[in-house]
C-alpha cells in the first residue's frame, strides 16, 4: 500500500518479487532446490541454477546485475547465510506464463524510480540490492539488459508512486526452466 512521504510524494515499501497468477488459471509453480551459496537469500530474491561437471547443482543469487544470467525464479522464503547444499529453498519458478509483482527502481536517478502509465509494455532489467530484487527502469538495452515485460501497474499503489509495484512477466529467453526443458545460457536444451 502506498503512502505519502514528507514531500507529499507517494511512496511504497520494497516487497521483493512474488507471484500473482499463472495464465492457465492454476497456481504459480513452486519447487525446492538445494542452496549452494553461503550468502543469505532474501524473500523474493532472483536466483539461478548453478553447478557444473563433478560439482553439485543448486541455487545461488544472481548478483546485483541479473542481465547476464538466466533466471530460475524468485525465492519464496528468506534463508540465513549458514546454508549449505543440504538446505533446500522454495523457489517460485519463472516461466513466460507466470505473472509476478515487484517494485520499480532506478539506481541512477531516484526521480525515475517511480511507476508511470508509460511503463506498461516496456522491457526492463532486474537488479538485486540487499536481498531484494526489483524491476530496474535504467536497464533498457534489448537482448543484454532486458529480462521482463511490464504488463500492468499494481492497484495497491497510487500512480505515480516512488518504488511502486508493477505486474510483470519474465521473458521466455531469460528463463532457465521452460516447457519441461532445462535451458542453459549456451542455448543447449537437455530434456529432463
Amino acid at each position: 500500500m502506498s503512502r505519502r512521504n514528507a514531500s507529499l510524494s507517494t511512496i511504497t515499501d520494497l516487497i521483493g518479487v512474488k507471484p500473482v497468477a499463472a495464465l492457465d488459471g492454476g497456481q504459480p509453480a513452486q519447487w525446492s532446490f538445494p542452496t549452494l551459496a553461503a550468502a543469505a537469500l532474501g524473500k523474493g530474491e532472483a536466483v539461478c541454477l548453478s553447478g557444473g561437471t563433478g560439482v553439485a547443482m543448486g541455487i545461488t543469487p544472481i548478483g546485483t546485475d541479473a542481465s547476464g544470467y538466466g533466471i530460475l525464479g524468485f525465492t519464496s522464503e528468506s534463508i540465513a547465510s549458514t546454508v549449505n547444499a543440504s538446505t533446500f529453498t522454495g523457489v517460485y519458478i519463472a516461466t513466460p506464463d507466470t505473472v509476478f509483482v515487484g517494485n520499480v527502481n532506478q539506481a541512477t536517478t531516484s526521480a525515475a524510480a517511480q511507476t508511470a502509465v508509460t511503463d506498461i509494455g516496456q522491457l526492463y532489467g532486474l537488479t538485486t540490492m540487499s536481498g531484494v530484487s526489483y524491476v530496474d527502469k535504467a536497464k533498457t538495452t534489448f537482448g543484454t539488459q532486458t529480462m521482463v515485460r511490464v504488463i500492468g501497474l499494481n492497484d495497491q499503489d497510487d500512480h505515480p508512486c516512488f518504488y511502486g509495484k508493477v505486474n510483470f512477466m519474465v521473458l521466455g529467453q531469460k528463463t532457465q526452466l521452460h516447457s519441461d526443458m532445462w535451458r542453459s545460457l549456451s542455448g543447449q536444451n537437455v530434456a529432463t
